[in-house]
């Protein structure tokens, strides 16, 4: 990273670059680390009302989408499954199959609950 530079958004908004061959670049950098950040909360708050939007674009993307392939008109109720539909192919799945699927999700399930470390840059740490 030796002459590197980056430019970044500082807690007012606007951009500053630095650049580690600058004298100043040390006490500019440890500034910029102390400057308080946004809450999740406030993450929280301006994205979950995008969520419903989001989702109604995808189910009428997903509507459109063989229109063009297939030309076949698709409407969003049609892409429903119903709790019946569900229940008749979970019943058609073989024992052995979903007791297989059962433990591979209570697996996964486990994995991501694991506690996370305070420091996920720490050594020995692997995102993903």
């Amino acid at each position: 990273m030796l002459g590197s530079r980056v430019s970044v958004r500082g807690a007012g908004g606007g951009m500053r670059r630095l650049a580690t061959t600058d004298a100043g670049f040390e006490a500019a950098f440890s500034e910029l680390l102390a400057e308080p950040r946004e809450a999740a909360e406030n993450l929280s708050e301006l994205s979950l009302p995008l969520l419903p939007r989001c989702a109604g674009a995808a189910i009428r993307h997903c509507a459109n989408s063989p229109r063009g392939f297939d030309r076949m008109t698709i409407t969003p109720a049609q892409l429903r499954i119903t709790a019946e539909e569900i229940d008749a192919a979970v019943a058609a799945v073989p024992a052995e199959l979903h007791a297989a699927l059962e433990l591979a999700a209570t697996r996964i399930e486990a994995f991501h609950r694991r506690p996370t470390p305070a420091d996920p840059e720490a050594p020995g740490c692997r995102r993903g």
